[in-house]
């Protein structure tokens, strides 16, 4: 009987050794699992970095560009008010002369 006992007793043992081996083959799977899906995390978030970092650096680069261009444009919009008040200040000078000349031709012709 207690050899019976005994038998029975170690049958359940090796039942749970197994189940329990079988339950530590899957959490070890399952945190190989993980470790690969962290490492292809971190892989992904190093690639976002340095994504970010380029971006980051055109984004200046862009920014200065702009600076640069808004600089010209304000030195282009300065050239045309300049050449703008010349033209008037010929266009003046030019009504004065053709004035000049029309007087002249009217006192010629009397």
């Amino acid at each position: 009987m207690r050899a019976k006992f005994i038998h029975e007793l170690t049958e359940k043992v090796v039942a749970i050794e197994k189940k329990l081996n079988k339950e530590l083959e899957i959490t070890l799977l399952k945190g190989r699992e993980h470790q690969e899906q962290k490492d292809q995390l971190s892989k992904q978030l190093s690639a976002f970095g340095r994504q970010n970092m380029d971006a980051d650096k055109a984004m200046a680069l862009l920014s200065q560009s702009l600076e640069i261009t808004k600089a010209k444009l304000r030195s282009a919009q300065d050239k045309i008010m300049l050449l703008t008040d010349e033209n008037r200040f010929i266009l003046q000078e030019k009504a004065v002369i053709q004035g000049q000349f029309k007087q002249l031709q009217a006192s010629l012709c009397l």
